[in-house]
């Protein structure tokens, strides 16, 4: 899986991402970098289809729930190529 840079955030040398669940509630997440980019981290930790926050993460805590607005994984590739 691909995720943005800036939709990571770290804590003690591990790097985290705000995954969504079904009720938008804000879940932390570990993931596994496997390689990287200029703008992306090749990772494990994150399914398919997988919901995550791209923007504000400084502002959450694990269990909030957020209003979230969609933005496609393509229209995200073309603002920020790999």
């Amino acid at each position: 899986m691909v995720v943005p840079q800036e939709s990571t955030y770290e804590i003690q040398d591990k790097v985290f991402v705000f995954a969504l669940s079904d009720s938008n509630k804000v879940v932390s997440k570990p993931l596994a970098i496997t390689g990287k980019t200029t703008n992306y981290y090749f990772v494990e930790g994150v399914k398919p289809g997988e919901k995550i926050v791209f923007s504000g993460i400084g502002n959450l805590k694990d269990g909030m729930i957020i209003s979230p607005e969609s933005m496609s994984a393509d229209s995200l590739l073309k603002a920020k190529p790999l």
